[in-house]
């Protein structure tokens, strides 16, 4: 007769198991570590999201944005007729930003890609 043939039979003594201290103590060590696996998965995955970000951040925003910046600021310049050198271009900067996002296609988002595309 096995263990688990024996508490079926007599189901008292399963009950009675149930209710002494080393059980409820197992029992509530188990879901403690449980609870502890759930939220330490739950807040690794979180903190890899973050990093995620950060790291897109750096490959692609830090070369993009001061490039835009440039763009922006050339063309909507109101001396841009005669102040400007000639070989500030904007087309020829906004080539460039295109080229640039075209290269670094797999550290953007996909709001970015959407927008991207259009």
């Amino acid at each position: 007769m096995n263990v688990l043939t024996f508490f079926i039979s007599n189901k008292i003594l399963g009950l009675a198991i149930i209710h002494t201290k080393w059980f409820q103590t197992l029992a509530t060590a188990l879901v403690a570590a449980w609870f502890t696996q759930w939220l330490n998965n739950n807040l690794t995955r979180e903190r890899e999201r973050e990093n995620k970000l950060k790291e897109t951040f750096k490959e692609f925003y830090d070369k993009i944005v001061p490039e835009v910046y440039g763009y922006f600021s050339i063309e909507t310049d109101f001396k841009k007729g005669h102040d400007l050198k000639a070989s500030a271009n904007p087309r020829e900067i906004k080539k460039s930003i295109l080229e640039t996002i075209s290269e670094n296609m797999i550290h953007i988002n996909s709001e970015i890609h959407t927008a991207y595309r259009k």
